[in-house]
């Protein structure tokens, strides 16, 4: 095994990280000025970003093509380990998802595919994009029917993890999220309330609705945003919004209403012209430096600098962050806890038993560990994080 481990240039290799997803996502070559660059001192930072991102296997299958891999053979294992469980976590979500809307159309329970279970088919390989869950939309009326069928008939676990958001877990642990409205991302607009007027139906099967595409994309950007001003998201996101731009039809004044509804229309900008700006070669301007500056450090489910300066962003440089990990709101209690939704005068002796559970876990490390990121954070980190959700819309 070859080893050379050095300080790397972490911008290099994001730069490096960057070139390989464009060359994946548009079938286009990464010149040989940055092919050179990858090196057996780079490739573990390689490995680290682009697995915090879910897109290790986008990078070990340009690597493998590139005879890259034997730079180091253990993060050559480590890589094409990434790929191989991103192809049969494609597999099994597929055939998860086909078996569930057969059991459905048997049941004739309509269901309308979200987010990742319908952008997969705009990538050039649909398992490049991976997703953990499956997310649908149904409607609320059913949830006593679709237990019955799903719990009942087929022995799939089922249960309510929040408001309007009911998960599935298949007898081979996928999980599917079934959203009976889409209030969490969506101002209340006429599309909340009669959603059915922006619904196609699926060629083959009646019981499979699409969204039309200015409502779908308008709630990836909500659902987006909200993931961005909560904790940060990651580089897949904004590889979505490119192809969702590049691949589907809009009506553009019926989505230019759609966004100003919402609130999304800052946020959509400079969201598509970052992923111009790294597949398309447009130049950055101040918001997409800072922007991609934001996303590269958080991940795609952020990290805890950037939830905490979000949270003192959003609050006059105080964090609230840890009162939150220490008291979860009863919105989000009542379901680990399902008593107190009869009896809600037990909300604290219940708040006590989830800290006493998290101290005899060993989950208090979090908590110690959230307490010294707090302390150590830059004010100037703040300043930057406010401007930026300024500039994106996402303040409030």
């Amino acid at each position: 095994m070859i080893m050379c481990r050095k300080k790397v240039d972490e911008k290099l290799v994001e730069k490096i990280f960057l070139a390989i997803v464009r060359s994946e996502i548009k079938g286009t070559d990464v010149c040989d000025e940055i092919k050179n660059q990858i090196t057996c001192e780079n490739l573990p930072y390689l490995y680290k970003l682009s697995k915090l991102h879910d897109l290790a296997h986008i990078v070990a299958n340009f690597l493998d093509k590139n005879g890259l891999l034997d730079l180091d053979l253990d993060y050559k294992t480590r890589f094409l380990k990434e790929r191989n469980l991103a192809l049969f976590r494609y597999e099994q979500m597929n055939y998860e998802f086909d078996n569930l809307v057969d059991f459905l159309e048997q049941e004739k329970i309509t269901v309308i595919p979200l987010k990742g279970t319908v952008i997969k088919k705009l990538y050039p390989t649909p398992w490049f994009r991976t997703s953990s869950d499956i997310d649908l939309l149904i409607n609320a009326n059913i949830i006593e029917k679709l237990k019955k069928v799903l719990q009942k008939e087929h022995g799939f676990e089922f249960k309510q993890e929040l408001e309007n958001t009911y998960s599935v877990y298949t007898k081979n642990k996928v999980h599917i999220e079934f959203h009976t409205d889409l209030s969490r991302d969506f101002n209340e607009t006429e599309i909340t309330k009669n959603l059915d007027k922006y619904l196609k139906n699926d060629a083959d099967n009646p019981y499979l609705k699409e969204m039309e595409s200015e409502v779908f994309y308008t709630h990836f950007l909500a659902h987006t945003a909200r993931h961005l001003s909560n904790a940060g998201c990651g580089v897949r996101a904004f590889i979505d919004i490119w192809l969702i731009n590049k691949n589907l039809a809009f009506d553009r004044q019926k989505l230019s209403n759609l966004l100003n509804e919402n609130g999304l229309t800052a946020f959509e900008k400079s969201a598509y012209k970052l992923g111009r700006v790294w597949f398309d070669d447009e130049c950055h301007d101040d918001i997409t430096s800072d922007l991609e500056e934001f996303v590269l450090n958080g991940g795609i489910y952020g990290n805890s600098e950037n939830q905490i300066a979000i949270d003192k962003a959003k609050s006059n440089g105080k964090s609230n962050r840890i009162i939150k990990l220490i008291f979860l709101p009863y919105s989000q209690l009542k379901f680990t806890y399902p008593i107190i939704k009869k009896h809600k005068w037990l909300t604290p002796l219940f708040e006590v038993v989830r800290w006493f559970r998290i101290i005899f876990k060993g989950r208090s490390k979090i908590l110690i560990y959230e307490i010294n990121v707090e302390k150590k954070i830059n004010q100037n980190v703040v300043e930057k994080t406010k401007n930026l959700l300024d500039n994106l819309g996402l303040t409030k």
